[in-house]
């Protein structure tokens, strides 16, 4: 999960300037990306343990 939310924020930028206006949709591919990485890890947990309810609200695009 650190590693997701590492890569998130490098592809921000020095000051989230990609993140800016006129990105280019940057901020809402980096989300998508880090909301698929945690979703995978927490269906992996949820396998390994046998858990439910771990299972991220759907994502509209």
């Amino acid at each position: 999960m650190r590693e997701g939310f590492t890569d998130f924020i490098e592809a921000g930028g020095p000051s989230g300037e990609r993140f800016g206006p006129g990105s280019d949709g940057r901020f809402n591919e980096a989300l998508a990306q880090l909301r698929n990485r945690i979703q995978q890890q927490a269906d992996e947990v949820s396998d390994r343990y046998k858990l439910t309810g771990l299972s991220l609200p759907e994502h509209e695009r």
